[in-house]
């Protein structure tokens, strides 16, 4: 982090948002944009008040998802959640993209949308460094690893080709 070049975007996923708290709270004050992706994103969709089925949520965490977007205003540090998902009804079927206010009561939310792929491979684009930890979706399905490899194959391109400096997790 100290020879960084900027912008700097941090990419964390994952699901238990209490075992990264001390280092998504260290990251705000050094990146310039923090998105949030995988299950952990989904305590971010309730506290934005939206519905998120049968997906796992981390009990407790309002305090936590209060204390992080005030850290980051603070410190200028954008964060950024998906706009859309791919969900399903159980871990081992297909998906369907939806936006956030469309998913229904026995879906789960399993990867990042098509959308929000795009938004990440322009910021990934945008950036002079990143740091990814944490897949975007339940990736041992194929059907749900479409937002983990897209950000793999992104970060490695730019890492090639435009010198990103890339670090991985």
């Amino acid at each position: 982090m100290e020879n960084k070049k900027k912008p700097v975007t941090c990419i964390i996923g994952g699901s238990k948002i209490s075992t990264k708290i001390n280092v998504i709270t260290s990251l705000i004050k050094k990146v310039n944009n923090l998105k949030i992706i995988g299950t952990m994103a989904n305590k971010f969709f309730v506290h934005k008040n939206y519905k998120v089925g049968k997906s796992v949520i981390e009990e407790k965490s309002k305090e936590i998802i209060k204390d992080i977007y005030k850290k980051a205003e603070l410190n200028n540090c954008e964060i950024l959640i998906p706009e859309d998902c791919m969900v399903g009804t159980d871990l081992d079927g297909t998906g369907v993209n939806k936006n956030l206010d469309e998913v229904r009561e026995n879906e789960i939310i399993l990867d990042i949308g098509n959308n929000t792929i795009k938004n990440i491979q322009k910021k990934i684009n945008e950036s002079r460094t990143v740091l990814w930890n944490g897949p975007a979706g339940y990736f041992e399905n194929k059907n749900f690893s479409k937002g983990t490899l897209s950000i793999a194959e992104n970060i490695s391109k730019n890492t090639i080709e435009n010198s990103l400096i890339s670090v991985l997790g």
